[in-house]
């Protein structure tokens, strides 16, 4: 006979808060037109991706983006969540 155990799946969580920024301002502003002044609320956000998973499966929770600033509250706040958040510069072209 076959004997089955239940094995525990990890989960691996990878942010990029760039994008996510980006892509919550566009179409927000006058005439569909980007608005900066746009937030996400990461803990929300945050109780979405997480929904029904089993917290001690998920082993990797990283949040990655470009600076300015290293201080932005954006920052603090995925920590809040326990997420390792990994900054690089902008470049020339606007590219980490």
């Amino acid at each position: 006979m076959f004997s089955f155990s239940r094995s525990l799946s990890y989960i691996h969580i990878f942010v990029d808060n760039s994008n996510l920024f980006i892509g919550a301002q566009l179409g927000q502003g006058i005439n569909g037109q980007q608005d900066a002044a746009t937030r996400i609320n990461v803990a929300n956000l945050v109780k979405i991706i997480e929904k029904d998973k089993r917290i001690r499966s998920i082993k990797t929770r990283i949040v990655g983006g470009s600076t300015p600033p290293r201080n932005a509250r954006v920052w603090t706040e995925w920590k809040k969540c326990d997420y390792i958040c990994l900054l690089g510069e902008r470049s020339f072209n606007n590219k980490v």
